[in-house]
Order: C-alpha cells, then structure tokens, then sequence
C-alpha cells in the first residue's frame, strides 16, 4: 500500500488551518448552513433556486450537520443511506466495490449524479451509471436528492431522480478546516479546505482529500452469506479536489473550476472451472481510475427579474485494467457538456426558464489483445421550458424539453406537478407526474459480443402522490408519498452469456409507498424513514436489487459539547442473480467532541454486530468496523 505518500498529504492538510491568513471581508457569499431552514435552497429541483418546503417534485438534502454526526464517511453514497425511495447497493464486494445508487427502484444508469449542476458523466460506462465511490467527497457542502422522473429538466438518463453534489464556494471571510482519521482495514482518511477573499471583488474555494485502505476481499465463497473469512485483502486508494476561483460584480459573476479524481483498486477476477466461482486470493487484478475536469460558467442580470446562467465543462475519464487478459483493458472518454439558460419574473408570481444544453461524447474502448473495439462518438442537444406559477398556498410547475440525438432522432419529455399549502404552511399536498427517456450508451450499441445497434431509446411514465406534515413549534414532520413507474422498451442485457443488449420484450412497472416521521430540536433528533416497493419485470417476477421492505431508526443526542448517534438499518429479502437473499439489520453508531471552538475529535463503528449479509450472491460485505479521527476548523 502507498501509505506514506498519503500520510503526508493529509498531515499537510491538517496544517492549513493552522497557517491560515489573517481574515478579511469582502461582500461576498456567507459561511454555507448547517441546519435545514424553512429558508433552505435547493437547485436541482427546478435548475433554479428553490425553497425546500416548496418544491413540487419529492425533494431531501443532506447538510454538513448530517455528515458531521454520521462520523465524517470518507464516501458520498453512504451519506444517502436511510432516504426514502433509495436503495445504495455495494455490489461488486469489497470496500472499493462497485455502487449502484437507484431511487425509486430505477437501475443505477437512471440516477443522474451532478456536480454543481453540471452532469458526470463517463462516455464509456456500461449502462450509463457512474462510478460513485471514486467521486472525492471532500468539499462537498450539500447534496440535493430529487425523486422521480427529471427527463423533462435534464433529458436521457435522468428517468429515476437527480443527484446534486453541491461544492463548497468563495466566503467573505478566510475559513480552513482539515480532519484525519484511522481505523480498521488499516484505513486512512482525511482532507481540508480552505475558503476567502482574494481581493474585492474575486473569491477562491479549494479542497484535497482522500482515503488509502487495506480493505478486504472482494469475494465470498457460496454459503458464507458474504464473509470474506479472511482471505486475501483487495486495496483501494483514491485522492482528488477541486478549485474554484469566483469574479463578481453588480452586473454577475463569473467562475472558473477544476475537479480532480484519483483511484486505483484491486479486485478478484478469476474464475476457475468447474464452479466459476471468484477465486478469493487472486492476487493480480486491479484498476485504475483518473477523471479530470475543466468548468467554468457564470450568471449575467440583465434586469433585477432577468437572469442569464451558462456552464461550460471538459471532462475526461481513464480507466485501466493492466492485468487484463480477456475482456477489456482500458477505457478513455472525452466528455464535453454546455448549457444556457434565462430565467426571467415577469410578475411577482409567474417564473419562467428558458434552456438549451448539450453532451458531446466520445468513447475509446480497447481490449486485451491491443485492438480498438469501440472509436465512436454521439452527441445529445435538447431544449426546455418550465414555467412555475407560485402563490402562497398554491404552486404550479409545468416543464418541457426536446431533446436530439446523434443516432436516435427526438425525443420529447415532460413534467407536470402542483403543491398546496394549508394551515398558515404547515400542510402540504403534493404531486407530480413525468416522462423519462434514456437513449442507449455507446458500449450497448457497439462493444463487440455484447453490443447491439439495434437497440432503441427506453421510455418510462412515472408519478407520485403525497403529504408532509410540519409541527412547527414542535419540530415534528411526517411526510407519506406513494409512487409508479412504467417502462417501455428498457434497456437490459440477456440472462446468459455472450448477455448481449436488448430492450425487453414487455412493459415492467415499480410502485411503493416512502414514510418519513422527524423531530428536530437543538438538543435531539430522531427519525424513522420506511419503504415499501413492488416491481413487475413484466412476467410477473421481481426486478432484481428491490428489496421489497427497507426501513431505518436513527437519534442523535446533542449536549455538553457532544453529540452521539445511533442508527438501526434493516433490509428485507431481495432477488438478485437468480436468487432470493436473506433480510439482515445493520447497526452502526458515531460520537464527537468539541475539544474548543476549533478542534473536534470524533469516532465512528459500522456493523456492530457484526451482521453476515449477502447484496450479490458470493461477493463479500463489510464486516464490523471502527474509526476515529480529529477534525479543525478555523
């Protein structure tokens, strides 16, 4: 492992709040929240600034408090474990396994993930998913979570929801914090940031950080439900960050940002006959992942009711599978994205957005053998409109796109919601109803064996129901919403092998209920979320991946400087790879201390009992697990 190298890059972070310049003002953003407000905003909900308690599509945040008390986790997907509607799925095994984030049951390539409001996307993935556990969470201040299908706002791929990671940004004064922390699989973790004035009128953000670990074995044999029993350890690394440098004036603002993701981790990849099962000690196989991405954008008034906001992205993604001897070893992808959009308010209660944006892709893809599979490229520009007609006890939404494909021609999507408002804001109904669309990803169409291009878009119908309660003077909340999603001609592979690309011959349909009860005080919190969801593949069986119950219990205590926080998760049964898994419970827990207003040390147990539990049949799953760290701010 490189363990040195790491050691001092996180050291090095840990100095810079201790080295931070002298604080200066400048007019510009405050130090971002921490607590959920009735005055908290939102983007993607609506490509523009939205209320949270406002939002017509179902809408959740998660805040620097809630990573805060969860222990610091060195990974954004488990930040979003216990939502309503969503199930993380660690899959491929192992600490750097492959995950899957799907919302409301649809596949993890319908979950469109978003930095800052520009999309991530990988030219070269598989089913249009990204890779979620080499996305750097250092930085990121906010993470918006929209249910439901968003093609109507964000075109193909957004059929299941919207994911916003949202960065930290330039304060009007200098701010830095840096943690580290240590713990079982010989892990370490850590990062920092550092935020302020350059002068006037220019602002800066910048944040590293990482993670090095021993890990575990990717693989489990057939009957240890997902105990890797020692075998050997499959390593990951993964370092990054991103800079942003802000201009603004009365006019608008312009900005400038860099994003950087590093990784490499070991995996099992033999399958010796006759079983074909994992071998648990291949000790060859690894990947390597690097991602680089160059924004910059801005937001022109041309009135006080008229608003121009564009971004413009470069991104390109590497991946390498060095000891490759049979399928592929290296992926490239060139990914190119711009937007335009107005926002205008013609009167206090009328809000209208106008946009256009478009993906430029290009995909190389070589095998084992040195030879060039796939050299193609594709490209996707669409169009919409959304209108939002707002008054204090009623909102209406209405939202239209089309979209062009290189390939597939038009496609036009839609969106259509209403909430209102009851009982001086403290009752709320809601509905929504959308299309989704999802043209097919260069690898479907063209790896060879596997690909077919002949595929067609997949399309899908879906719409939701429900209420939030808001006991104000309490700091009680109960939200129940029942959802449906229809599929036409998804896009799935063959059950046997060479599993090439196909659409379904039929229709296939996922419905639930999603429950949220919280209550919220300075001193305590606590909550429940529980989820219920059927699906039909068409021909009466379940959609793999769906557990049909989930549900999770979780308080956190607040007091005399400290804060302690426990959390039940229990899963019910699920198919998956042909197979129906057992229901398991996982525990976990996290504690910290403000030693003073600057320093906090902080711990973090996973597992605690030690739970043997399966995702995918003979892959292996995290075992009990403890961390602890220290963390300052400045």
């Amino acid at each position: 492992m490189r363990r040195l190298p790491f050691c001092s890059l996180t050291l090095a972070l840990m100095a810079v709040p201790i080295a931070h310049a002298a604080e200066n003002t400048a007019p510009m953003v405050d130090k971002d929240k921490t607590l959920i407000t009735e005055d908290t905003l939102v983007v993607a909900a609506e490509r523009r600034g939205t209320v949270l308690n406002r939002t017509v599509p179902s809408t959740d945040i998660i805040t620097p408090t809630d990573i805060r008390e969860r222990g610091y986790q060195p990974f954004v997907h488990d930040w979003l474990r216990g939502l309503p509607g969503l199930d993380v799925n660690v899959s491929g095994g192992g600490l750097n396994a492959g995950t899957q984030v799907r919302i409301r049951g649809a596949k993890a390539g319908e979950t469109r993930f978003m930095r800052d409001g520009i999309p991530i996307t990988d030219a070269t993935s598989i089913s249009n998913e990204i890779p979620v556990e080499f996305l750097d969470q250092s930085g990121i201040t906010q993470v918006e979570v929209v249910r439901g299908a968003q093609s109507g706002l964000y075109g193909s791929g957004a059929n299941g929801g919207v994911v916003n990671l949202v960065s930290v940004r330039p304060t009007s004064q200098h701010h830095a914090s840096g943690q580290l922390d240590y713990g079982s699989n010989h892990t370490i973790a850590g990062g920092g940031q550092a935020t302020g004035p350059i002068s006037e009128n220019l602002g800066y953000a910048v944040n590293l950080g990482g993670i090095d670990s021993d890990g575990y074995s990717t693989a489990a044999r057939a009957g240890d439900n997902g105990n890797p029993r020692g075998y050997e350890d499959d390593g990951f690394y993964r370092y990054g960050g991103t800079a942003r440098i802000e201009a603004f004036g009365d006019i608008g603002k312009v900005y400038l940002a860099g994003t950087l993701n590093n990784a490499r981790s070991e995996f099992d990849n033999d399958y010796p006959a006759p079983t074909f099962n994992l071998n648990p000690n291949d000790t060859r196989a690894y990947q390597t992942y690097a991602s680089r991405r160059l924004a910059g954008g801005g937001k022109l008034n041309l009135t006080k009711d008229i608003h121009l906001v564009s971004d413009l992205a470069y991104t390109q993604t590497e991946r390498r599978y060095p000891e490759e001897t049979t399928y592929t070893r290296s992926f490239d992808a060139d990914d190119t994205y711009g937007s335009l959009q107005a926002n205008a308010k013609f009167i206090e209660v009328l809000t209208t957005t106008l946009g256009v944006d478009g993906l430029w892709q290009h995909a190389d893809i070589v095998n084992a053998a040195n030879t060039t599979t796939i050299d193609r490229g594709a490209r996707l520009i669409g169009t919409w409109l959304s209108v939002a007609y707002d008054l204090p006890w009623i909102t209406l939404s209405a939202t239209g796109r089309h979209d062009e494909h290189s390939r597939e021609g038009g496609a036009n999507t839609w969106r259509l919601g209403a909430a209102t408002f009851w009982f001086e804001q403290q009752y709320k109904v809601f509905t929504s109803a959308g299309s989704g669309f999802r043209a097919p990803t260069l690898y479907e169409l063209y790896n060879p064996g596997s690909g077919n291009d002949t595929l067609t878009p997949q399309t899908s119908l879906s719409a939701d129901l429900g209420q939030t309660i808001w006991l104000n003077e309490s700091g009680l909340s109960l939200t129940n919403t029942a959802f449906l999603t229809r599929y036409d001609d998804a896009i799935s592979f063959e059950s046997t092998f060479p599993y090439r690309s196909i659409n379904l011959p039929s229709n296939s349909e996922i419905y639930g209920l999603e429950n949220a009860l919280r209550f919220e005080q300075a001193f305590l919190s606590t909550g429940a979320t529980y989820t219920w969801q059927d699906s039909d593949n068409g021909s009466g069986k379940r959609l793999d991946q769906l557990p049909d119950h989930k549900m999770m219990l979780d308080g956190t205590v607040r007091q005399f400087d400290a804060w302690l926080r426990l959390a039940v998760e229990r899963i019910w049964s699920r198919e998956s790879g042909g197979q129906t898994l057992a229901p398991y419970t996982l525990v976990s827990a996290s504690a910290g201390y403000a030693l003073n207003k600057h320093w906090d040390i902080y711990t973090r147990l996973e597992n605690l009992t030690d739970e043997d539990y399966e995702i995918y049949p003979a892959y292996s799953t995290a075992r009990r697990a403890i961390y602890g760290g220290v963390r300052a701010t400045f």
